[in-house]
């Protein structure tokens, strides 16, 4: 094999190698956005174990959990969108695989403020994706007991495969607008 001929076919090697690095970049590229695209939101068969893990969570924080749940429901201010996969909207709601829905949680419990506080914490966690809409906090018994009443109604956000999506409520229904605060709305509370 001549020189020439050894450096051509380091050159081939060198270009197929290139390649092979660019498509994996681009690969982990699509998993980052995955993974941070999935961390905002809920696969709706998963919201069961997602409460059971926050009762658990408020129990241990020292909060005691009056009502917990979920319905489909939501603040008129956000929208479902359509979505081709985890990280593609289309523009045809009906034959996307995949419904990101907001649904509304609510959350009733009572304590002490320092435990109601680190409690509310957990609600706030960057996943899944829960906007506060309202919250209120009212003294139970005399003020010298300490003890609060906090009720809390959020948005959380669920992906579901759009057969099973729930498309009743005013916000509800599939769109593929992004999952924003509908133009005009009003923030609650």
């Amino acid at each position: 094999m001549t020189p020439v001929d050894k450096a051509q076919a380091l050159q081939i090697a060198r270009q197929s190698l290139e390649q092979e690095i660019e498509t994996l970049r681009a690969l982990n590229g699509q998993l980052v956005e995955w993974k941070s695209q999935r961390s905002t939101v809920l696969p709706a068969d998963e919201l069961p174990a997602y409460l059971d893990r926050l009762r658990q969570g408020l129990r241990r924080a020292g909060v005691a959990v009056r009502a917990l749940g979920v319905r489909a429901e939501t603040d008129p201010r956000w929208l479902a969108v359509a979505r081709a996969s985890w990280s593609e909207s289309t523009e045809d709601p009906e034959a996307a695989p995949y419904v990101v829905q907001p649904v509304r949680m609510h959350f009733v419990a009572t304590g002490r403020f320092p435990q109601i506080y680190r409690g509310a914490t957990l609600l706030t966690l960057p996943r899944p994706l829960a906007v506060l809409n309202r919250w209120s906090l009212q003294p139970v018994g005399g003020r010298e007991s300490g003890e609060l009443r906090a009720e809390f109604v959020m948005t959380l956000f669920l992906i579901a495969s759009a057969a099973t999506a729930t498309t009743d409520g005013p916000g509800a229904a599939a769109s593929d607008a992004p999952l924003a605060i509908r133009p005009g709305a009003e923030a609650e509370g």
